[in-house]
């Protein structure tokens, strides 16, 4: 007993394996953190963490010094719910403690590893937990979602009900739609196609997201991203090609608009339907503009010197109609052509060509509209 004096350790006499020398609080808090606190948390050694918190409760406050982490942090981190649970009954302030420059609280670090239990075990013991944010505006959600946790994700969802955190955005304005398509392993700054089970996983989420109506499939990110935009950029792993489907099934659609040289579609089943109906729809159009070509507004002069010419030719308008009756009529046409020659081209200048024709056919309808509107 007097060299633990001397030394500042106290010797316990008990024969219990899980218990040993206790550190004295004032000959602890000089020297820094004693890391058997840390080995306590991380091997689920619940007796001998309850020996520390006896002889100072303070020391379950007490901070890792290289890391800034706290005993609740560890104890989530290594999956060890029944010392979770006792820091939650002695020590509830470590839920709000973060750490690191993402600022990532235990809650986080939960959603990280998809731990249902311990989720629970903290949104019990402070639901207001569930708002707080990363350093990069996620939160649980965000985080579950990327990491393609399906099982947490839905367990929370439908404990706690919070709609609103879950349809919020992260920095980059991604919700977690679009996490959970972009999820990937990196490895060496290189990226890697998902595996199997991921792909499954993710599978999953999304559909739970879609059935719930937890956030609207056509949201765009910062960039003008849909979730199916996403996917499509990663058409070249075959894995997607599930998720690719599941996304159109559910009536996603590209953020297309306002990008006439995107080349976004991948060269899936339904491309070539779409082909298909627009060669249809440019083909009408074609006609339409031929025919008012031939049988302008007006009419046209039956007798004279002015035969054949159109009675409106003198209007001021008559250029302008003239003028967009050629452009829907040759736009038409060269949509015609480029896809019935579509066979002939690579999957990349298919794609290119695709959305080229999408372009010119938005332009010859638009410029058969003018037609209509100054022939009437």
């Amino acid at each position: 007993m007097h060299d633990g004096c001397l030394t500042g350790v106290v010797r316990s006499d008990s024969n219990d394996s899980g218990s040993g020398d206790v550190i004295r609080p004032e000959v602890r808090r000089a020297v820094g953190m004693d890391r058997r606190l840390y080995t306590a948390c991380a091997t689920v050694n619940l007796r001998q963490l309850q020996q520390f918190a006896a002889v100072d409760l303070e020391t379950l406050n007490q901070l890792e010094p290289s890391s800034g982490k706290t005993l609740l942090h560890v104890a989530v981190e290594s999956r060890r719910l029944e010392i979770v649970r006792y820091l939650l009954a002695n020590r509830p302030e470590l839920v709000d403690k973060t750490y690191g420059p993402q600022r990532l609280t235990p809650l986080h670090l939960a959603a990280e590893n998809g731990e249902a239990d311990t989720i629970r075990a903290i949104l019990d013991e402070k639901l207001k937990a569930i708002k707080e944010v990363t350093g990069t505006g996620e939160n649980i959600f965000h985080l579950m979602a990327k990491n393609g946790h399906h099982e947490a994700f839905r367990c929370t969802y439908l404990a706690y009900n919070p709609r609103k955190h879950a349809r919020k955005t992260d920095e980059d304005g991604n919700t977690v739609l679009h996490l959970s398509v972009m999820r990937r392993s990196m490895e060496g700054g290189r990226v890697l196609a998902l595996n199997s089970l991921t792909n499954f996983s993710n599978l999953q989420l999304m559909r739970f997201i879609f059935k719930e109506k937890v956030v609207r499939v056509n949201a765009h990110n910062n960039m003008g991203k849909t979730a199916l935009d996403i996917a499509i950029e990663e058409h070249n792993h075959p894995e997607f090609g599930e998720i690719i489907a599941a996304l159109r099934d559910a009536h996603c659609i590209t953020g297309r608009v306002g990008r006439f040289w995107s080349r976004r579609e991948a060269p899936d089943k339904h491309l070539y339907g779409v082909l298909n109906t627009t060669v249809v729809a440019a083909a009408l159009i074609a006609t339409l503009a031929f025919s008012e070509l031939l049988n302008p507004p007006g009419g046209v002069y039956q007798e004279g010197a002015l035969a054949g010419r159109a009675i409106l030719s003198t209007h001021r308008l008559f250029d302008v109609f003239l003028f967009f009756n050629v452009i829907a009529l040759l736009t038409s046409l060269a949509i015609v052509v480029m896809l019935s020659t579509y066979v002939a081209f690579t999957r990349d200048r298919l794609i290119c060509r695709w959305d080229v024709s999408q372009t010119l056919t938005d332009l010859s309808a638009t410029c058969l509209l003018i037609d209509y509107v100054i022939g009437t």
